[in-house]
């Protein structure tokens, strides 16, 4: 094995090693590697391993979609706003509750049924307050999922309301939606490893 090779080994053990620190919790032991030292190990990991390859890492191990790491486009900021996160370095607000229903006014008042919903619903919307994290937001990314087998039903960037009370997003299936708990997942369209928000919501 030359230099270049055994380079590349290290780094990917590297780059195992701090997501599976991230994916078990290991905060301090995180928190313990100078910023500096990981600010430059993304850079020499961007170089090394093309970006289909660290986005399907990020989601082996952290769960985060590959096509929202690939969105981004620059995986060294990724990479930085997981060990910012992780090793609390960043102010994030928790996340803004959903409220599921099949029914809402314009400006985002539920008249119909609460997070559980008939079988069969065309239209479920997702309705939140324009606070936290979500305050004065023009956008927003939407994923819903099928949380039991990670299956993607949809995702959109979705334009919001920044100046209202009250924000919904929401997604419509032909067909009708099956019976089952689905998941929606509101990220930052900017910064896609930053999830917004994250609720189930059921159909029986």
């Amino acid at each position: 094995m030359d230099a270049s090779d055994t380079s590349a080994l290290e780094e990917r053990t590297t780059l195992d090693l701090l997501a599976t620190l991230v994916s078990e919790g290991r905060w301090e032991e995180l928190a313990s590697v100078p910023r500096r030292d990981i600010e430059a190990l993304a850079q020499e990991l961007s170089e090394a391993f093309s970006e289909t390859e660290i986005a399907s890492q990020l989601e082996r191990y952290l769960k985060i979609p590959r096509g929202l790491t690939l969105a981004r486009g620059a995986i060294t900021e990724t990479l930085m706003d997981l060990y910012d996160a992780a090793a609390g370095n960043t102010r994030s607000q928790p996340f803004v509750p959903l409220t599921f229903t099949d029914q809402c006014t314009p400006e985002g008042l539920v008249t119909g049924d609460v997070n559980v919903m008939p079988k069969g619903t065309k239209r479920v919307y997702a309705i939140f307050d324009n606070s936290g994290n979500m305050a004065g937001r023009e956008y927003v990314l939407a994923m819903w999922r099928d949380p039991d087998r990670v299956d993607l039903v949809f995702s959109e960037t979705e334009r919001l309301r920044p100046h209202t009370r009250y924000n919904y997003v929401w997604l419509e299936l032909e067909d009708g939606w099956p019976a089952g708990t689905f998941q929606l997942e509101l990220y930052d369209p900017q910064i896609p490893s930053r999830m917004l928000a994250k609720q189930t919501f059921t159909l029986r």
